[in-house]
C-alpha cells in the first residue's frame, strides 16, 4: 500500500485508512493478514522529522529502513544500494 500526505500525521491518516481497507478485504475473503510480518517504510523529503506510528485496532506496524517492493529491495532514498548488494552477494559470494 502507499499513501502520500502533505504532513507525517495526514499521510499517516491516509496509511490507516488503507489498512482498514486491507482488512476488510482479507476479512471479506476469509484471509488473514500478518501483522507480524508487515513492515512500513515513510519516505519524506524532510530529514528528522518524526513520523508517527501506523496502528490497527492496538497492532502497531513497525518501521523499516529498506523494504522489498515486487521483489526489489529499496531504501527511504529510493534507491536500490541495498538490492545491488544482495544481488552481488548471491553471485558473488566470494568477493563481497
Amino acid at each position: 500500500m502507499i499513501a502520500s500526505g502533505e504532513d507525517p500525521s495526514v499521510s499517516t491518516l491516509n496509511m490507516e485508512k488503507s489498512i482498514v481497507s486491507a482488512f476488510n478485504w482479507y476479512a471479506a475473503n476469509k484471509l488473514v493478514l500478518k501483522t507480524m510480518k508487515t513492515n512500513v517504510m515513510t519516505i519524506s523529503k524532510s530529514n528528522g522529522t518524526e513520523h508517527p506510528n501506523l496502528n490497527y485496532h492496538g497492532m502497531i506496524f513497525k518501521q523499516s529502513d529498506k523494504i522489498k517492493y515486487l521483489g526489489m529491495t529499496l531504501n527511504k532514498n529510493l534507491n536500490s544500494k541495498p538490492h545491488v548488494k544482495k544481488l552481488k552477494q548471491k553471485l558473488y559470494p566470494g568477493i563481497s
